[in-house]
């Protein structure tokens, strides 16, 4: 089946529009998304302490038990498997610290990019009307995945980019909200 490009184009420019942020939204959108970045740093950063005081407590387990050794209270084989035991959990513990390490880099300041993304986003349907046909490509590519299919009832994809994702759920929790707050008055 074949479909009038005109047509699709403009279909395809109205779906883009449930991606725009709305103006009044960009504060809502960039507070929700530095609050999110904050607190997967958060969480980064207690995950490393917990890992830190884990081998804190290590340490005093294997001091003790070398004490031990030393005062005649435990077998050498015995003070041998627990080292061998703390060192698998040395290591362990150290990768993960070495993995949170480079997943989390220092800390940005990541404002100013979220904002640049937000204005994109506000003004992504003229975006594609004024972008080439690679960079249209790319932009579906990106949003849907490279899986957008369009019949006669309009556009479906089957996987969504997660942040478009998160963006237009975002977007349709502030319409509801902003429609409820009409209805009350």
């Amino acid at each position: 089946v074949r479909f009038n490009a005109n047509q699709v184009n403009q279909e395809f420019i109205e779906e883009l529009k449930l991606f725009r942020i709305a103006k009044r939204d960009q504060p809502k959108f960039l507070q929700d998304i530095i609050s999110a970045y904050n607190e997967v740093r958060n969480t980064a950063s207690s995950m490393r302490q917990g890992c830190i005081d884990e081998l804190h407590r290590l340490d005093d387990q294997i001091i003790n038990a070398r004490e031990l050794l030393l005062g005649g209270k435990i077998e050498p084989s015995d003070f041998k498997n627990l080292k061998m035991h703390y060192d698998n959990k040395v290591r362990a513990i150290n990768f993960k610290l070495t993995t949170l390490k480079d997943r989390f880099a220092p800390k940005i300041n990541i404002q100013p990019m979220v904002i640049n993304a937000i204005k994109t986003l506000c003004t992504l349907p003229c975006l594609y009307q004024t972008a080439t046909i690679e960079d249209k490509r790319y932009l579906v590519e990106t949003i849907f995945n490279g899986m957008l299919i369009y019949d006669k009832d309009g556009y479906r994809t089957t996987k969504l980019n997660p942040i478009a994702e998160i963006t237009y759920l975002k977007n349709k929790e502030l319409q509801e909200h902003k429609k409820g707050e009409k209805s009350q008055i």
